[in-house]
């Protein structure tokens, strides 16, 4: 089965013949921890995004030049723009994967790589917005605060496939920008933006618009990726690459 995994991934992933099956059964026992806590936290989400509202119009924006975030609509009103900072994570080569793990076991992969999605989301101030195939959407009160949940969600993963033998690739693009609330769920050209920025990044690359590196703090590093045409988008966007090793 490894030797299959190994195959279809391009050789990308590490080579493990003789890995035990216990070293998933650790892998996911650790990820079914994370579940348990990032199930209460998500009951917790409404509340924290009441109270992360009234902060903000407190404190006024995280960064500068970045507008202060107002969560919810009041009862009455049509939905308007907000501020948000869209971040999309995506699976690399899903559809290998799936074929060479099979349903059962592609779908355990998957289920314990959305909850560390989830649980670095959470570290940071961010929640899930909406899910899509393989891929997740993620929101975010700042740049920063999302730069710093996908630099933690590729370093877990590495950690896992230094421990393990394996973890999934993925793919992670950030876009901020004007987007109108659904619940929790944001609609706009700033998520198709995220979308388009996401399909641009190479697997375990972080790519980022210059609008949200313009106001990432001293903690992240980019490195330009050029001016780059998007699918559907009208004019080309200078792309960054997020350091996170």
């Amino acid at each position: 089965m490894l030797v299959v995994i190994w195959a279809t991934s391009g050789g990308g992933l590490p080579f493990w013949p003789l890995l035990p099956a216990a070293g998933w059964g650790v892998g996911l026992g650790a990820h079914w921890q994370v579940a348990r806590l990032s199930a209460g936290r998500r009951n917790r989400h409404h509340s924290q995004r009441e109270q992360q509202g009234i902060r903000h119009e407190a404190r006024g924006a995280s960064a500068p030049g970045v507008p202060a975030i107002a969560v919810g609509t009041p009862a009455g009103e049509a939905p308007g723009p907000r501020f948000v900072v869209a971040m999309f994570v995506d699976v690399v080569g899903s559809t290998s994967l799936n074929e060479a793990l099979g349903d059962e076991q592609w779908v355990a992969v998957r289920r314990a790589l959305r909850e560390q999605v989830a649980a670095c989301a959470d570290a940071h101030g961010g929640w899930e917005a909406n899910t899509a195939g393989d891929g997740v959407l993620l929101r975010f009160p700042d740049p920063a605060s999302a730069a710093s949940a996908a630099t933690e969600l590729l370093r877990r993963l590495e950690r896992q496939r230094a421990e393990t033998g394996f973890a999934p690739s993925v793919r992670v693009g950030i876009h901020s920008g004007d987007a109108v609330e659904d619940g929790d769920d944001i609609i706009g050209n700033v998520v198709n933006l995220a979308a388009r920025v996401t399909d641009a990044a190479d697997a375990d690359e972080i790519v980022v618009t210059e609008h949200v590196a313009d106001h990432l703090d001293g903690r992240h590093t980019t490195t330009g990726r050029g001016l780059h045409t998007l699918k559907g988008i009208s004019r080309p966007r200078h792309l960054l690459a997020l350091v996170w090793r």
